[in-house]
């Protein structure tokens, strides 16, 4: 049995993890974290007739290697956000147990500067994947499945747009507040320039969901795709979403976070979080998504290429999950053979992405212009 730890594995995004890999054949899974009762409770509502295990562990530990080195596991899922101002423990411990390491980090810092393991992580034969998850896990498949059509690409531009009623972790809420109404450095016009968190406020019709207000976030691929792609001049992400009251909510917070009315947004955390969920009936629980590349095709035509995609039915916050599923069954069925601490930049491709969601209420439609 390939055994995977899911770190965080009873929470938002940790729980939908466990139940899509508790199936599949050969794995054998380990919900873990601070919590034991609640992942005792993901474990006994499993349907499957391979035996999977509840344990505790805290990352937080002195022994928290020693703890991971006695499960005698494969793989780690970590789950346990917010990533933002959250150190390399956990990679490091799965370094020093020779063990594969796959998070769903969102934090631009953290995932920016994860290279810094690579060394170390080759040393002992181990995979690290971040940002295996929608960003950039999911955004990189998509530039990456239709550069081809490209000569060059000018400008990218990311949104992602939950629906109002989707689940909200409360990591998520942390992490979203950490850089609201702070500086956040993009790449505009071939220079970096200073917009602030949540505010660059306009409007995006999206095909299935309607108009929504776009905010602008601080998220990895901000620095991933200049990178990645240097002839890029441009790149942008924004969330919007879905009622305009949240929307305007964050953008007063980032305001008054700005003028220094408001010193530190995340203790706000609680509110916004009971504010959301009193507000759910406003919305829908559909979402969607969208990247946009403009530049210049082959045959040296301008070229906007919209990949738009449409979560309906509460199908949106399974989107995240996606990525890190898709390799930690590879991992277990030896299809990845790469070695390092390496951003989840084109490990997945937009196929296999298809494949995963099948199932699901989700769909996606391109336009050229």
């Amino acid at each position: 049995m390939y055994r995977i730890l899911v770190l965080g594995g009873y929470g938002n995004f940790g729980a939908r993890i466990v139940r899509s890999l508790a199936t599949y054949p050969n794995v054998q899974l380990i919900v873990a974290g601070r919590n034991i009762s609640k992942a005792k409770k993901i474990i006994a509502s499993l349907d499957t007739s391979t035996t999977h295990e509840a344990t505790f562990l805290d990352q937080t530990d002195k022994n928290f290697v020693n703890d991971l080195n006695s499960l005698d596991i494969d793989c780690l899922v970590h789950t346990s956000g917010p990533y933002q101002g959250q150190g390399y423990d956990v990679a490091k411990a799965c370094i020093n147990t020779k063990t594969h390491y796959i998070d769903l980090a969102d934090g631009r810092e953290f995932v920016n500067n994860f290279s810094t393991l690579d060394k170390q992580a080759k040393d002992n034969n181990a995979l690290l994947i971040t940002g295996a998850s929608t960003l950039p896990g999911l955004s990189s498949a998509v530039i990456h499945n239709f550069n081809e059509e490209f000569k060059s690409i000018d400008s990218i531009r990311i949104c992602i747009a939950p629906g109002n009623q989707a689940p909200r972790g409360g990591s998520t809420i942390d992490a979203v507040l950490t850089y609201c109404g702070k500086p956040v450095k993009c790449w505009i016009n071939g220079q970096w320039r200073t917009k602030y968190g949540w505010q660059d406020l306009h409007i995006h019709q999206f095909p299935n969901l309607g108009r929504r207000m776009l905010g602008l976030c601080d998220v990895p691929d901000l620095s991933l795709f200049p990178e990645k792609y240097p002839e890029v001049k441009t790149v942008l992400f924004h969330a919007a979403l879905e009622t305009k009251i949240s929307q305007l909510g964050f953008w007063a917070i980032a305001a008054m976070t700005r003028i220094r009315l408001i010193q530190n947004p995340n203790k706000l955390a609680p509110l916004v979080y009971k504010l959301g969920e009193l507000t759910n009936f406003m919305g829908t629980p559909h979402g969607g998504m969208f990247v946009i590349a403009d530049g210049v095709s082959k045959d040296n035509q301008n070229l906007e290429l919209a990949w738009h995609l449409t979560a309906l039915n509460g199908h949106g916050p399974e989107i995240p999950t996606i990525p890190a599923i898709i390799l930690a069954k590879k991992l277990a069925d030896d299809k990845i053979h790469l070695r390092g601490a390496t951003a989840c930049t084109e490990l997945i491709t937009l196929d296999e992405f298809d494949k995963a969601v099948e199932h699901l209420d989700i769909s996606w439609e391109v336009v050229r212009s």
